[in-house]
């Protein structure tokens, strides 16, 4: 059995995984585009795009460990390594930090106006927001510069949405597709 001292220091580790590329928000924001790309091709009517964190009901770093320490299998796992990241960028909104993430909604036509998307969704004045309201995590990459993830949030009504775990994977040319997506909530 791994000394528990051992276990939490590769538990705690955030080495591998990085939302920055060359020291810029580079990579995560192709990342995040080419998410944002593959949502807009499976929506099945308009949407938005918050800037977030909205909608991501999600367990916190400290919760993950503790879980972890129950199930030790994880550790040095990509998953895992990938979620510990993940805690540590939540905060940061793809929508505020992309400039291409922007252009392409703004090209597209696609609201991302907090403040407008709150007033037109308004869970006191309807029960069916007149689009859907996709919100997403700043993109994480793995050690391995290929394998990236990101927590999305997405919701039709104030009963009506859900937040998955998705993984991408990067082509040869360079783009990024999704390899996954790990459903989490459902309402």
């Amino acid at each position: 059995m791994m000394p528990r001292l051992a276990l939490l220091l590769a538990l705690f580790s955030l080495t591998g995984c990085s939302f920055l590329s060359g020291g810029n928000l580079g990579e995560g924001c192709k990342v995040a585009e080419a998410y944002a790309r593959h949502f807009l091709k499976e929506a099945s009517g308009p949407i938005a795009v918050a800037h977030g964190p909205r909608g991501l009901m999600l367990p916190k770093r400290k919760e993950i460990e503790a879980i972890v320490r129950e199930h030790p299998e994880f550790v040095g796992s990509q998953d895992l390594r990938l979620v510990l990241a993940e805690t540590e960028v939540r905060r940061l909104s793809p929508v505020t930090s992309c400039p291409n993430l922007r252009a392409l909604l703004d090209g597209a036509g696609i609201l991302h106006n907090d403040a407008e998307i709150d007033r037109l969704a308004d869970p006191a004045t309807t029960t069916r927001y007149p689009f859907g309201v996709l919100t997403m995590s700043m993109p994480v990459i793995d050690r391995d510069g290929r394998t990236a993830a990101l927590t999305t949030s997405d919701y039709y009504g104030p009963l009506a949405g859900g937040t998955s775990w998705v993984l991408l994977e990067k082509r040869r040319d360079g783009s990024w597709v999704v390899k996954r997506i790990d459903t989490l909530s459902v309402s």
